[in-house]
């Protein structure tokens, strides 16, 4: 085990012993999360892994039942693993600055997301379950590679602020019609026409 690691596993296991409800691994240079995440089930609500090279995550992560906020900024992560759709108290997510080509259908259970960033990843689609999050105010997917959203995506009504620049989007109209409570939207530098 190197100094990074046991240094990791000391802030896990201090975290879980103090009841923390926030984490902060920023700037570990982080290739894994420690299964020993799971410790901290009950009582972790803001777990922040910015800045590290994490390619993927363990599943135990789906046991943090109470986190309400999970930033993994500027990784590359490649995938993320089903059981992120345990997350049922996540309101807050940014997963800007990774290698993501895809979302596991099980995304679409994180129904109490209020703020999503996706910016800069390598997104191609989006799973239909993408409508579920009907919590959403907040999503950025500037910066990937999507063609089309999902036939679903106007059930996402609460949504005020949206960003969608620079992707390979050719037609938004059926996608976007219902989504009344848009202020903000940016759809720059798409394929679309008319």
């Amino acid at each position: 085990m190197t100094n990074r690691d046991l240094e990791v596993a000391e802030l896990i296991e201090k975290a879980a012993q103090s009841n923390a409800e926030t984490l902060d691994l920023t700037f570990k240079r982080l290739t894994s999360l420690p299964t020993e995440i799971k410790k901290l089930k009950n009582h972790l609500k803001f777990l922040d892994l910015r800045n590290n090279k994490l390619k993927t995550l363990p599943p135990e992560i789906g046991e943090l039942q109470s986190l309400n906020a999970l930033f993994l900024t500027t990784n590359e992560l490649e995938e993320l693993p089903p059981e992120i759709g345990n997350l049922s108290t996540l309101q807050r997510l940014n997963l800007t600055e990774n290698h993501l080509t895809r979302l596991p259908q099980e995304f679409g259970n994180l129904r109490g997301l209020t703020e999503l960033y996706l910016a800069n990843n390598q997104l191609q689609s989006l799973p239909n379950e993408f409508g579920n999050l009907i919590e959403l105010e907040r999503l950025s997917l500037t910066n990937n590679k999507l063609e089309q959203l999902p036939l679903k995506f106007g059930q996402l009504e609460k949504l005020i602020w949206l960003d969608l620049n620079s992707n390979n989007l050719h037609n938004l109209t059926s996608a976007i019609k219902g989504l009344k409570q848009l202020s903000k939207l940016n759809i720059s530098y798409n394929k679309l026409t008319g």
